[in-house]
């Protein structure tokens, strides 16, 4: 008999997550995180052991589809079911591959990534994105604090998932290549690390918590 297992997901993941769960024909319980709480890792850690807590003993396995996320995940503990968690950095690693392929980009592109689930997400960060900077300091001045606020970035690199349409967030990109003057390119995502973590093949690049044992940063930095 099946484990029964809920998945509480990041916004940010949704289309990809979705995409997953119908072509593999899954049927799973899940709650949606709103994407604006990476805004601050102590919010989101709280917010997520606030829905741990109301599943914990209903499911046999909680499945967290979210990085460590600044440490947004660090310390959550389980009291009853167990708690699955992708072995990655953030939700980034995640669309790409794992760590090791995000840090080959990164070293390559020094890139801002973008998906359609990033751009979701990071619309509901007041002062984080470039429409909300614009509204309150104006086009030319928010141009300014953009490039502040993504400093050190050197490319836009947008993730195809094929989870979604590139073309529903070129309006968007377009608004953020502008501010920033960087180039824009496309680099194609890999859901293998959510594909293990819905079909429960739980390897090494997945952490698995029992009862009373807390994620720790150790799980993911040696």
């Amino acid at each position: 008999m099946a484990l029964k297992s809920i998945l509480i997901a990041c916004e940010t993941l949704r289309e990809e997550l979705e995409k997953l769960i119908q072509s593999l024909g899954l049927k799973t319980d899940i709650v949606w995180m709103n994407g604006g709480l990476h805004a601050s890792p102590e919010n989101l850690q709280k917010s997520l052991q606030a829905e741990i807590n109301k599943h914990d003993g209903f499911y046999d396995d909680i499945i967290l589809a979210y990085g460590f996320c600044g440490g947004g995940l660090e310390n959550l503990e389980t009291q009853t079911s167990s708690l699955i968690i992708p072995k990655a950095e953030d939700c980034i690693s995640i669309l790409i591959g794992g760590d090791h392929k995000r840090s080959q980009v990164n070293d390559r592109d020094k890139p801002l990534f973008i998906t359609k689930g990033w751009v979701r997400s990071f619309n509901q960060m007041e002062g984080l994105n470039i429409k909300s900077i614009k509204k309150k300091y104006g086009d030319e001045l928010a141009k300014d604090l953009y490039k502040q606020i993504c400093n050190g970035y050197c490319n836009i690199d947008i993730i195809n998932t094929g989870a979604y349409c590139i073309k529903e967030i070129d309006e968007d990109v377009t608004e953020i290549q502008d501010a920033l003057e960087i180039p824009c390119k496309t680099i194609n995502g890999n859901l293998a690390l959510i594909e293990k973590l819905l079909k429960k093949e739980w390897d090494d690049d997945i952490i698995v918590k029992g009862p009373g044992q807390k994620i720790e940063r150790s799980d993911y930095y040696e």
